[in-house]
């Protein structure tokens, strides 16, 4: 017995090892590809213009995740924990996320124009049909990307991540190519999503087949929609700190200032993919394990996030040089946001491991707790120093509150684990 233990730890330790493997190469591509699609339009755009697509991208982002309302992550915990109930799980996934999608769509299209005059980006109305409809497709680019990642099947998300890319550069490229690169064309890119979730759509029959007629445990259905309740407001919370920055931005900054900020943000994705990379993969896997066990985990795998976090600050002198060169002198003014939106994915990557061990934990309520803390401070600090100051505060408020964050999970997380060792 000891043996097929040891032999079933080491083949658990290969698979971990393989499928961290598969995702870090799928976002090392992806995020290549997409560096060479922003640089692309930075520069063929100019910061003007460029502003105006980052204003719609951030939108289609925001609210896509937004009101997907945490499902992705309580999706992926409990098929992976009771996978008997895969489908039945997803098909209340994929109900739900319908609903909501058509209720806000219809939502935007009676008031989009009330919107974008409070916003200050009437011009904007011109490409609204393109945002609604990429709206939604890039809502149901979750649900298939959320079902891979919960049945483990890594390399054929990362075929599918890898060809949207692929395809987006594409069509950039043509429109270089036949010198047609401007924002009416460039908005086409938003259809993306929405062309390959066409071919999931099979699968979403599949989902709502396995719900009709079927009737869950009430013991599992009371956990799920336990956990899911504190998810929704771990999701709305998180997905309004994804970009806070950009939408609080938007009162009081020109579109110019909006795509030099965004130009620096997307830069700092060559280090903040690499959170997402753990997330996607330690998820499932703490999920299968005892809380002891994924205390021990998250030790581990923070030395090994805090040695790649210490190699990471080692370049944040060269951003200058580095602006300079990718983006060209019209993006001057993005270097020191660049280096400070650095250390703060810097700190993401570090602490990731504690973050998901709280998941792990049927914890999500104490990192609520501490997200809805550092949305409050991140707001009162936007509304004091980024019309005082400029828009490079939104940049030191995104690190201020970031650094407060990290020290209240990492104090729960401790007395956590006091508590399981007593």
């Amino acid at each position: 017995m000891e043996a097929i233990a040891k032999y079933t730890k080491k083949v658990y330790s290969k698979r971990i090892f393989k499928d961290l493997s598969i995702v870090f190469t799928e976002n090392i591509i992806t995020k290549a590809l997409n560096f060479i699609i922003i640089l692309a339009l930075t520069r063929k755009l100019g910061p003007t213009e460029y502003g105006k697509y980052s204003y719609m991208y951030v939108f289609i982002g925001f609210f896509s995740s937004f009101l997907d309302f945490g499902m992705e992550n309580t999706a992926v915990r409990f098929s992976s924990k009771y996978k008997e109930l895969k489908d039945n799980i997803f098909g209340i996934y994929v109900t739900a996320l319908f609903l909501v999608m058509t209720f806000a769509i219809g939502f935007f299209t009676v008031f989009h124009k009330q919107y974008l005059v409070s916003m200050h980006k009437q011009e904007l109305n011109i490409f609204f049909t393109v945002v609604m409809i990429s709206l939604f497709g890039e809502s149901f680019i979750y649900v298939n990307d959320t079902y891979l990642q919960a049945v483990q099947k890594f390399k054929f998300r990362a075929a599918i991540n890898i060809s949207r890319y692929v395809g987006t550069l594409s069509f950039v490229a043509i429109l270089i190519f036949t010198n047609n690169i401007n924002l009416h064309f460039v908005t086409y890119i938003f259809y993306v999503p929405v062309i390959m979730t066409l071919f999931f759509i099979r699968r979403y029959i599949t989902f709502i087949k396995s719900i009709i007629g079927y009737v869950f445990d009430k013991n599992i259905l009371k956990k799920i929609i336990k956990y899911q309740m504190w998810m929704l407001f771990m999701s709305m919370a998180n997905n309004i700190l994804s970009r806070l920055d950009i939408i609080m931005l938007s009162f009081w900054v020109s579109f110019k200032e909006i795509g030099t900020y965004n130009a620096a943000f997307q830069l700092t994705s060559i280090v903040s993919f690499l959170p997402y990379v753990l997330g996607k993969v330690l998820l499932p896997k703490f999920a299968e394990k005892n809380q002891k066990d994924v205390c021990k985990i998250a030790v581990k795998s923070m030395k090994i996030t805090s040695i790649i976090g210490l190699l990471i600050l080692a370049f944040i002198p060269l951003v200058p040089a580095i602006v300079k060169f990718l983006l060209g002198e019209k993006y001057l003014d993005a270097m020191a946001i660049t280096q400070i939106l650095l250390i703060s994915f810097d700190l993401s990557m570090v602490f990731l491991p504690i973050e998901q061990t709280m998941y792990a934990m049927d914890n999500p309520k104490a990192l609520s707790i501490g997200k809805y803390v550092q949305i409050i401070i991140l707001i009162i600090l936007n509304i004091l120093f980024i019309p005082r100051f400029g828009y490079v505060f939104a940049a030191i408020n995104v690190l201020v509150t970031r650094v407060i964050y990290c020290v209240i999970i990492t104090k729960l997380f401790l007395n956590h684990r006091q508590k399981l060792i007593n």
